[in-house]
């Protein structure tokens, strides 16, 4: 899309896991190998677990069979696995997660809105009808002769959190006061 971007800060997402699993320790970031904007996201996460005291371990794939063998050969069951939003989950990546953290217990925690709606228990994210929106503003600015050059991107400024009820209920997590008014509860 057009000058926009569905960016949700780490700490933005760190924060309202903290509200739905206020014990977790450890997670996992999974990504695609290579790919630069989830390894930016990777970094930014890395981080922001760091301030949070979060055990981080970062998990990398180049495509789904390399993802079943990683999930598989992991030995310390982390508090919740976290997928990134990029084309290895996109195309399938989320649901390969989403079935081995149904298998082990583990929460799994998604940033596209697909991947709560198809198993992740949670998701803070860019509703893509307001990026859409956004992206159609920044088009009107150019056909009325604004330049693309000093344009700046943009993003979301009140993501979405979206919970899986049915996979909430599955882990035995109990849905928090703090949540229940600004969530999307999906089933």
């Amino acid at each position: 899309l057009v000058g926009t971007s569905n960016h949700v800060s780490a700490n933005e997402q760190l924060f309202r896991l903290s509200q739905l699993l206020p014990q977790a320790e450890s997670m996992i970031f999974v990504h695609r190998k290579g790919e630069v904007n989830s390894e930016i996201q990777e970094k930014e996460f890395e981080d922001a677990s760091s301030i949070r005291e979060i055990e981080f371990q970062e998990m990398e794939a180049v495509d789904l069979p390399d993802l079943q063998v990683s999930l598989d050969s992991i030995e310390a069951i982390p508090d919740f696995i976290y997928s990134a939003c990029d084309t290895l989950i996109q195309k399938g990546g989320d649901e390969v997660i989403s079935l081995w953290a149904k298998e082990n217990g583990v929460p799994h925690i998604g940033c596209l809105e697909v991947s709560i709606k198809t198993g992740a228990v949670m998701g803070v994210v860019a509703d893509p009808y307001e990026l859409g929106f956004i992206s159609g503003e920044k088009i009107v600015q150019i056909l009325n002769g604004a330049s693309p050059m000093w344009m700046t991107s943009a993003r979301v400024l009140n993501p979405d959190i979206i919970i899986n009820m049915s996979v909430l209920e599955e882990l035995g997590i109990q849905l928090p006061d703090s949540l229940i008014d600004i969530s999307e509860l999906v089933e």
